[in-house]
């Protein structure tokens, strides 16, 4: 799943059942949902066990978690100033590597 339909859930504000390897969790951060392990077909089973098993407020409250990390953490404004401190940090070691007398591309 790409990062950006994880959003794209998230915006929806409904709980997302999430096979993740990564040590980052976005879906843990945000409370937005439960994680599985990829390729695991008796844990995604269990999971959703789980989440349909949830007390009936959870599911939505788990839902506008996800809805409220998207409107703080993920806006337009917000990801463009991480693309622009990830641009500059990467000109920044691009100007350190570069031969003396030389620019860096």
């Amino acid at each position: 799943i790409s990062f950006n339909k994880l959003s794209d859930y998230f915006a929806a504000a409904r709980p997302v059942v999430f096979a993740c390897r990564d040590s980052v969790n976005l879906v843990t951060q945000a409370r937005a949902g439960l994680t599985v392990p990829p390729q695991d077909p008796e844990a995604l089973a269990r999971t959703l066990g789980r989440l349909a098993d949830l007390p009936w407020s959870m599911r939505p409250e788990m839902g506008l978690a996800g809805r409220a990390y998207v409107e703080r953490h993920l806006t337009m404004q917000t990801l463009a100033g991480e693309f622009e401190r990830a641009l500059r940090y990467a000109v920044g070691r691009g100007a350190r590597s570069a031969a003396p007398g030389r620019r860096a591309a």
